[in-house]
């Protein structure tokens, strides 16, 4: 049975490459009747009209919302930005603890030329590579946690486009160390932190993470989880008991 994709200069034709292996889209941008990939490549190209009619200042307006309707704008505002490729050097000795202590802070590095990533968008592809750091960290901390994960990840750190990652969640307050990837694309970015329990990526143009899933686990430990649902149930018991005390 014939299947229907958008082309690349924006007309609806037939997918001519195996199930799976078509560059042009995935599952849910084929279609098995020509109508609906029309429909989807008007939908595509007002998308596409409309980003075209807008300043640059208004693509990143519209980038900094923290939805999956952003994504869009991300996507864009990169493609006008991606020639900054200048990047500054990186070195173990010079990281301070304090610039991971704030929900949000972080930093994308590349050990193979030892360089602070700044384009695209950083996203984890690897959760069995996280680690899950609790509480601040001193200067010392720091430089030796950064030190033994890439000693330890190197063969994987050194494979072309991936990079190490730091960012301290908001929503947990654990500093994470990872294996990330660079894509161009923040939908496909969205994409494999679902795949992977990711709680978000890293868009360097608008210097924010973006959310995903606020309740991802990947690289807690047990401990931490079992140490935060105990949290959880004492606060539930504590709640029960005021209100308990408040009916009688």
């Amino acid at each position: 049975m014939a299947k229907y994709h958008v082309k690349k200069d924006g007309t609806p034709g037939v997918c001519h490459a195996q199930e799976g292996n078509c560059p042009l889209g995935d599952s849910s941008q084929h279609f098995s009747n020509i109508q609906d990939a029309q429909d989807y490549a008007d939908k595509i190209n007002e998308e596409k009209a409309e980003l075209s009619s807008m300043n640059t200042e208004e693509v990143k307006s519209r980038a900094l919302e923290d939805n999956e309707n952003g994504d869009k704008y991300r996507t864009e505002l990169y493609n006008r930005l991606s020639n900054n490729t200048e990047r500054k050097e990186f070195k173990l000795k010079e990281m301070k603890g304090n610039d991971f202590n704030s929900g949000n802070s972080g930093a994308s590095i590349s050990i193979n030329d030892n360089s602070y990533v700044n384009n695209g968008f950083a996203v984890s592809p690897y959760p069995e590579y996280s680690k899950a750091i609790p509480g601040d960290v001193t200067d010392e901390q720091i430089q030796t946690e950064v030190d033994n994960y890439i000693k330890e990840h190197k063969d994987v750190l050194e494979k072309p486009n991936h990079i190490l990652g730091l960012w301290r969640s908001p929503y947990d307050n654990n500093l994470y160390l990872d294996v990330s990837i660079i894509s161009k694309d923040a939908s496909e970015a969205r994409e494999i932190s679902k795949k992977e329990d990711q709680q978000a990526y890293f868009d360097f143009q608008t210097g924010e993470a973006i959310t995903v899933d606020k309740n991802a686990t990947s690289g807690q430990t047990q401990e931490n989880q079992d140490f935060d649902k105990m949290k959880e149930e004492i606060k539930n018991f504590e709640y029960k008991k005021f209100n308990d005390i408040i009916k009688t």
